[in-house]
């Protein structure tokens, strides 16, 4: 059995301004880093785990028109979302561990939330 770990990049455009939003009121995009760990085995005749587009494609439908929140909430749901993208696939993989971060301009994280399987 084989451990695999998916970085996907993406932005997730601001939705309608709500009391608590992540940020200074200028922000109008949050880019993000998405890393998903999973243990499992390649099957074919594709030999990947996930859609190359899929994981971005779940975290802009989480967000779509919905109020702003803060980077905290933000990460936590997008680590909800992908868990439950995740299990989808729970026949052929055993994730591991989700870790999300906003990252902001400068690719450094300014928050994280990390999901460990016990």
């Amino acid at each position: 059995m084989r451990e695999y770990t998916i970085v996907r990049n993406g932005s997730i455009p601001r939705g309608p301004v709500g009391c608590h939003h992540c940020g200074d009121a200028d922000v109008t995009t949050y880019p993000y880093r998405a890393e998903i760990t999973v243990r499992g085995q390649l099957l074919g005749p594709e030999f990947f785990i996930v859609e190359n587009s899929e994981i971005n494609h779940v975290i802009q439908l989480w967000f779509r028109e919905r109020e702003t929140m803060s980077c905290e909430k933000m990460c936590d749901e997008i680590v909800d979302a992908l868990l439950t993208y995740m299990s989808g696939y729970s026949d052929q993989w055993d994730v591991r561990s989700i870790c999300v971060e906003l990252t902001g301009t400068n690719g450094r994280a300014n928050l994280s939330c990390k999901w460990t399987a016990q």
